[in-house]
């Protein structure tokens, strides 16, 4: 029963990071029109979320092997509850972002932090089995964040996109305070907060913030070879050289330890890992906007159609965490995956602007058989090959690499889908679109052209839908080369038997022992 209660209070917390992580992507007309914001406004408020998520995973992995799991973990589910209050009260533009970018630091410490402690509390047998589990949860969570994001802000406003989190995020307080036994290390303030790696943790959320905000801004607001691109993303690649400097060279407890990267199977891991994110993201980013923007379906709707996603992605996730647990293996898992990724994504570009319903729901299946195997398998492999104190480093490092893909996907596919659009303002302008409707709509987001299409005849209508589709068509032809990447990058990881046993004394009976 402990043990029940205990998953279910980090899968609760693990489920409230992912909810926010999509749960905006369908309110954001609505948000946008109560804040009187304009179109950039309105990608920062996915944006923040996700930089401030990639940059503060690898701090959190840090910070928990010299004060302890749980502290760590009870204080970003604090920060992530603090930064929904502020969100849901949010009376502009900026104090919304400040919550957003809140929610993001607290999200990323309960990511990593679930998976580091999973880990640490079950043998590597079991543990698969977990991680499974809690990578479930995430992916649910992720996928049925755009419906109800939609149906709030549709049927009661959308400040309750971050309401919704208050009583969940409580409960899961309370029950980590009385259910979590783990040791923690009686390290003083000062001498923990000496031994982090400061340079890093400085040097690597800024070169990553510079990176993605010249990718952001770079063929949107600003062209590729304005001064201002050109500076963010030289100064972002200066920036994380200068991280990786540091963490070879001088940080005596580097925030990723470049020792990680030695080993072949462990680089491609992390590749598949990058792939996995990047293609998972774009589908759970772009798939909502293709039934709403281009289908005409309800946010309600979008959500139902999604479902189809879920509940395989749900049975196909616990069939692999089933299977890593019986059978001690993982690599053909990894490899099935990927090159239904590759098949799956080769079905999405035949998508068009008028429903076919035996192909949206046999492709959406396809789909999930590829993304499913890769939410833990690629983590229980690196996990396999690392050695125990490298455990809470390699998973945050892990987390990283994810949260960073999945924020570059989201800007990727972006630039793509607006550069597509681009191309394609001719024909705007010869249906009788008003020139300055017609630029706004060839060079704005996806979520906001969505709002410019109610302003449009039935025909005008057709001409932008039918544009939309081979946009994004252009944008899931990317994500098969990604997942092709993945897939070569697959051959290289090395399959090892887990044990059913653990050698280190971390396991849930030993912690509970220590009470006795």
């Amino acid at each position: 029963l402990q043990t029940t209660l205990l998953m279910l209070a980090l899968c609760t917390a693990v489920f409230l990071a992912a909810l926010d992580t999509v749960i905006l992507t369908t309110a954001l007309p609505t948000i946008t029109a109560s804040l009187h914001t304009s179109t950039s406004g309105a990608a920062w408020i996915g944006s923040s979320f996700m930089l401030a998520n990639a940059s503060s995973v690898p701090f959190w992995g840090s910070a928990s092997d010299i004060f302890g799991r749980k502290p760590l973990l009870l204080l970003a589910n604090s920060i992530f509850m603090a930064g929904s209050i502020i969100s849901a009260l949010a009376g502009n533009l900026a104090v919304l972002l400040a919550g957003r970018s809140i929610q993001g630091i607290g999200a990323g410490g309960i990511t990593v932090l679930v998976n580091i402690i999973v880990s640490d509390i079950f043998v590597m047998r079991t543990r698969s089995l977990m991680l499974t589990l809690v990578g479930s949860v995430w992916f649910f969570a992720a996928t049925i964040g755009p419906v109800i994001g939609g149906t709030f802000a549709e049927r009661v406003g959308w400040r309750w996109c971050f309401w919704v989190n208050a009583p969940f995020n409580i409960t899961s307080l309370i029950l980590l305070t009385h259910l979590l036994r783990l040791h923690t290390p009686h390290t003083s303030l000062l001498k923990g907060l000496a031994l982090l790696d400061w340079p890093g943790f400085l040097t690597l959320p800024t070169g990553t913030t510079l990176l993605l905000l010249g990718l952001e801004f770079g063929g949107t607001s600003s062209p590729w070879s304005s001064p201002l691109v050109i500076s963010l993303l030289f100064s972002g690649a200066l920036t994380l050289a200068l991280f990786l400097i540091i963490e070879s060279r001088i940080a005596p407890n580097p925030l990723i330890p470049l020792h990680l990267f030695s080993s072949i199977s462990t680089i491609s891991t992390l590749l598949v890992c990058a792939a996995h994110a990047m293609c998972y993201i774009s589908v759970a980013y772009f798939l909502p906007y293709y039934f709403q923007a281009i289908l005409s379906f309800s946010p309600l709707f979008s959500g139902l159609w999604s479902l189809i996603t879920a509940f395989t992605l749900l049975f196909t996730t616990l069939s692999c965490g089933w299977y890593m647990h019986s059978t001690g293996r993982y690599l053909e898992l990894i490899r099935f995956g990927l090159a239904f990724l590759v098949v799956g994504f080769g079905l999405f570009t035949t998508f068009s602007s008028s429903l076919s319903v035996p192909r949206m729901v046999i492709f959406q299946i396809v789909m999930s058989l590829g993304l499913g195997p890769l939410f833990q398998a690629p983590l229980v492999a690196l996990q396999a090959h690392l050695e125990k104190k490298d455990i809470a480093t390699g998973t945050a490092t892990f987390g990283f690499i994810r949260m960073l893909s999945a924020g570059i996907s989201v800007v990727v596919g972006e630039l793509i889908f607006q550069s597509q659009m681009r191309k394609r303002a001719h024909l705007f302008i010869s249906s009788g679109i008003l020139p300055a409707i017609a630029e706004k709509i060839s060079s704005g987001s996806s979520a906001v052209g969505t709002v410019l299409l109610q302003e449009l005849t039935p025909t005008q209508r057709y001409i932008v839908r039918a544009a939309q589709s081979q946009s994004l068509n252009s944008m899931w032809t990317f994500c098969i080369a990604v997942a092709a990447v993945g897939l070569i990058a697959g051959f290289g990881i090395k399959g090892s038997e887990m044990s059913k046993v653990d050698e280190e004394t971390t396991g849930l009976k030993i912690e509970e022992s220590r009470d006795v």
